[in-house]
């Protein structure tokens, strides 16, 4: 899938006042080797954590509102959670 197609697909704010921007963070899904997880809260809340466009590796959170995802926040990985992904563990 082509990178514009899914960033179409993405919804939500700027992140404003932040230092990840809505089309950084929608990049992550875009990253072949991004690992997506379950977020452990027991809702509908997913993790993906993938390379953004500024070669950062960022912790994405997002969640599937009818046929898109909407981001609810961004921010760099931990060392941990980048060791997660360079593993490409996904439990």
């Amino acid at each position: 899938m082509k990178r514009t197609s899914i960033v179409h697909r993405l919804s939500g704010d700027t992140l404003a006042g932040r230092k990840n921007s809505f089309p950084e963070a929608a990049a992550v899904f875009a990253d072949p080797a991004a690992v997506y997880l379950d977020d452990g809260s027991g809702t509908d809340r997913m993790v993906v954590i993938g390379t953004s466009i500024r070669d950062r590796t960022l912790f994405v959170v997002h969640v599937e509102r009818r046929s898109r995802d909407r981001i609810i926040s961004a921010r760099p990985a931990s060392r941990a959670e980048r060791d997660v992904y360079e593993s490409g563990e996904t439990s």
